[in-house]
């Protein structure tokens, strides 16, 4: 939420802006939006409807969207083949919207039947990391932590030493089309 201003004039002025935010709360208040478990079952409705925008977003972004977008059905290979079970610390150096984790987590959960998992990710760009953060809280995500910065040039997921945090499972979908990716400062790297 840190690329979100309430202050901003895009929805008009303070009058109007007030409004719009007023019906819209009142509409999401609506029963007709009531996805509780009690009304939807099982169905994960708002997780879903992201995933949908975001994969929508991405056809029409181009070849920039595979920084953040990888197809699910890739993302359900990846978590197939890879089969996280119960107890596992799932990571993703390079996490984007967090679909794969989201996969490994859902996967856990249908072949253990547990919650005892835990899902790490860093993502460099800002707007990104922000939609794989909103992404774990709509899939009901809340054993993760995703990290803000450049896996390789600034790795953020240490340990309380200093030293980089060991993976049970590290799951990947590299942005293979960065040029810059940080091949010059690989010899100088502190952690080899």
């Amino acid at each position: 939420f840190q690329d979100i201003s309430f202050n901003t004039d895009k929805l008009g002025q303070e009058k109007q802006k007030n409004e719009l935010l007023r019906h819209l709360l009142e509409d999401f208040g609506k029963d007709i939006l009531n996805l509780s478990a009690e009304r939807v079952g099982s169905l994960d409705v708002i997780g879903n409807a992201y995933e949908y925008l975001i994969k929508h977003f991405a056809a029409s972004s181009g070849a920039t969207a595979g920084e953040f977008y990888t197809p699910p059905e890739v993302s359900s290979l990846l978590a197939t083949i890879l089969e996280p079970s119960e107890g596992d610390e799932i990571c993703d150096p390079a996490c984007g919207s967090g679909s794969l984790l989201i996969k490994c987590g859902a996967m856990v959960r249908k072949n253990s039947n547990s919650k005892k998992y835990a899902l790490y990710g860093q993502e460099a760009i800002g707007s990104t990391w922000a939609l794989a953060k909103m992404n774990m809280f709509l899939h009901g995500e809340d054993n993760h932590r995703i990290e803000w910065g450049d896996t390789i040039r600034n790795p953020l997921l240490l340990d309380s030493d200093g030293q980089l945090l060991q993976f049970d499972v590290v799951t990947a979908n590299p942005p293979f089309s960065l040029d810059k990716w940080g091949h010059g400062d690989a010899s100088s790297d502190p952690f080899g």
